[in-house]
């Protein structure tokens, strides 16, 4: 498992498939695998406490209302860039990350902190498959 100072950004890739692992000659051995798709998350912390980043654990509305029952994510989703510092180890490959669909993530339970404490955010949303740079179907393209 990765491990990453909380305030850094991840992402998290989940491979979908379907395992082969039923067969006369292997028995119950995985022998290989139906790829089905992946699953991209950005999780990252919102050192401001602004009205952007309480956008990305609101994105149904006014803050607190419940919004559209039954409308789809991919219609409330906005564009995420992750920018490399520049001047650091990581200021190149990628220079930055654009996600052109990205959405708090379903059942995630986000915190807003009321007290006397540096407020940060913990967000963590969901890739969604979208049109690209060069009208490729992926979760993000990169500089």
């Amino acid at each position: 498992m990765c491990q990453m100072q909380p305030s850094l950004p991840l992402i998290r890739i989940t491979n979908k498939g379907k395992p082969l692992e039923s067969s006369d000659r292997y028995g119950m051995s995985m022998f290989s695998a139906i790829h089905l798709g992946l699953q991209l998350e950005a999780q990252y912390t919102l050192e401001e406490y602004k009205s952007a980043g309480i956008a990305c654990l609101w994105p149904f509305g006014s803050l607190y209302a419940v919004g559209t029952i039954g409308v789809l994510y991919d219609t409330l989703a906005k564009a995420l860039v992750l920018t490399a510092v520049a001047g650091t180890s990581a200021a190149s490959s990628p220079a930055t990350l654009t996600a052109a669909a990205a959405i708090l993530s379903p059942s995630y339970d986000g915190n807003l902190l009321f007290g006397p404490d540096v407020r940060v955010i913990p967000v963590r949303q969901s890739l969604l498959l979208a049109l690209q740079a060069g009208s490729v179907l992926g979760f993000a393209s990169q500089t």
